[in-house]
C-alpha cells in the first residue's frame, strides 16, 4: 500500500517521464524489496517469496527504463554532437542487450512466478486435505497435537490387550491413534513384537494403555504387562470394553478376576519374575510387591474410559461413573 501511494501518487507530483521521477521510483522499489526481505510480513512462506520476487523484478525493470531514458538522451543529435569521444563511448548503451535482458527479467520472472504460485496452490490443496482429517486439536487454540520425538525403539504409548477380546479393538485404536497423530508412535504386538515376551517393552514407553475385557486378568501375559506397569511405576490409561457380548466386564467382575489372577501369579511364574524386575531388598518398605488392592486402586482411582463401537463416537472420550 505505501509503494503504490508512492510510486502512483507522490512521485506524481515530479514531472511525468522525467529522470528524477524514474530514479526515485526505481530507490523506492530496490528499498522495498530490502525490507521486504527482511520484513517477511506473510504468514505462508510462498507468498513472502512471490512477493520478493515482483518487487525484485519491478526493481531491476525501472533501472532498465532509467538506462533506457539515458541511451534516449545520448542519440538526440544535438546532445550527441556536443559529447566527445571519449563520453560517446562511456555514455553510449546498445539497446539490444537491454532489451534482451528486460525481456528475459519478465520471462524468468513469469516463469518463477507461475512455479511459486503452483507451489502455493498445493499447499492450499495439502492444507485443506489434512484440515478434512480427523486430527487431535489443543482445546485452547486449535492447534494440531504433535507427540514429541523419541528415541528409536521407544513408543508413546503400550496397547496391553487379551487377544481373544481386544484385538480387532486394539487395532481400531491404534489406526484411529495414527490418523489423529501421524507422528505417534503406538506399540501393538502383532505389529511390532519380534522378539520377548512384549511386557520389556513397557519400560520404554510413555504410557500403558491397559484394556479391560474378558480374559485379560486370565492371560499370563496380559498380566505380567500390567504387574510390569506397575512395578516400574508407569504411567496407566485404563480403557473398558462395555458391551457384554464382545467382552464387557462389570466393576465387581473385574476385582473379583483380579484377586484369582493375583493368587495364581506364583504359579504362573510372575512372582519370581517380579524379583528379576526389582530388588525389593534395597527399597525396604518405601515399596512394596503390587498385591490385588494395589492393582485395584492403578486400576480404578485414575478415570476410566469407555470402548464405543460406533465409528461416529470412537474419537469421543466417555468416562465410566
Amino acid at each position: 500500500m505505501i509503494r503504490c501511494f508512492l510510486l502512483v501518487g507522490m512521485f506524481q507530483l515530479v514531472k511525468a517521464g522525467s529522470v528524477l521521477q524514474i530514479a526515485l521510483a526505481t530507490i523506492c522499489a530496490f528499498t522495498f524489496c530490502v525490507v521486504q526481505q527482511h520484513a517477511k510480513p506473510y504468514v505462508n512462506e510462498t507468498d513472502d517469496y512471490l512477493a520478493l520476487l515482483c518487487s525484485f523484478s519491478l526493481s531491476c525493470f525501472l533501472f532498465l527504463v532509467l538506462l533506457f531514458k539515458i541511451d534516449v538522451l545520448i542519440e538526440i543529435p544535438d546532445v550527441w554532437s556536443r559529447l566527445s569521444l571519449d563520453l560517446r563511448g562511456k555514455y553510449n548503451i546498445d539497446s539490444s542487450p537491454m532489451a534482451a535482458l528486460m525481456f528475459g527479467v519478465v520471462l524468468a520472472s513469469s516463469v518463477f512466478a507461475g512455479v511459486l504460485v503452483a507451489l502455493h496452490v498445493a499447499a492450499d490443496l495439502d492444507s485443506q486435505r489434512r484440515a478434512q482429517l480427523q486430527r487431535l486439536r489443543l482445546q485452547t487454540n486449535n492447534e494440531e497435537v504433535i507427540p514429541p520425538r523419541l528415541p528409536t525403539g521407544e513408543f508413546h504409548i503400550f496397547l496391553s490387550h487379551c487377544w481373544r477380546t481386544g484385538q480387532d479393538q486394539m487395532r481400531v485404536l491404534k489406526q484411529k491413534l495414527l490418523e489423529m497423530m501421524p507422528e505417534i508412535m503406538v506399540f501393538l504386538d502383532v505389529d511390532d513384537l519380534t522378539s520377548g515376551k512384549g511386557a520389556e517393552f513397557v519400560d520404554v514407553s510413555v504410557a500403558t494403555l491397559v484394556f479391560i475385557s474378558d480374559g485379560y486378568f486370565t492371560s499370563k501375559n496380559c498380566m505380567r504387562e500390567l504387574l510390569r506397569a506397575a512395578v516400574k511405576e508407569c504411567h496407566v490409561i485404563v480403557l473398558a470394553e462395555t458391551d457384554r457380548n464382545h467382552g464387557g466386564l462389570t466393576r465387581a467382575q473385574v476385582q473379583e478376576q483380579l484377586k484369582d489372577a493375583m493368587a495364581r501369579c506364583r504359579h504362573w511364574g510372575l512372582a519370581d519374575e517380579m524379583d528379576e524386575w526389582e530388588d525389593w531388598s534395597e527399597t525396604g518398605s518405601a515399596r512394596e510387591r503390587p498385591t490385588a488392592s494395589t492393582l485395584q486402586a492403578l486400576l480404578f482411582t485414575a478415570p476410566t474410559f469407555e470402548w464405543n463401537r460406533i465409528p461416529a463416537f470412537q474419537c469421543v472420550v466417555y468416562e465410566s461413573a
